[in-house]
């Protein structure tokens, strides 16, 4: 999937369900990490098993954010739909 299989208007619908949950638990924030989570909330293939990665989302701010390694940087910020995107690991200058 990426954000190109379902209309923006989709995923919106998607992120305010969560948010309204939220709302309904009393949470302000969540952490998502489990990739078929991530990947219906952003469309992201979010394959990564082994190494750290998750979505935040609060219910405050309607902007999402995610915390992956390096090497899927690009590939996020191309494909999937993250306001965000927060690398972590080695780079090399």
């Amino acid at each position: 999937m990426s954000r190109d299989d379902f209309p923006l208007c989709e995923f919106e619908a998607r992120r305010d369900a969560v948010r309204w949950h939220m709302s309904g638990a009393g949470l302000d924030w969540i952490i998502v990490t489990h990739p078929a989570s991530i990947y219906w909330l952003t469309g992201s293939d979010a394959k990564s098993f082994i190494s750290f990665q998750c979505l935040l989302i609060s219910v405050a701010d309607k902007e999402l954010r995610m915390i992956v390694r390096i090497s899927e940087l690009a590939e996020l910020q191309d494909d999937a739909v993250v306001d965000d995107v927060i690398p972590w690991g080695f780079h090399q200058a």
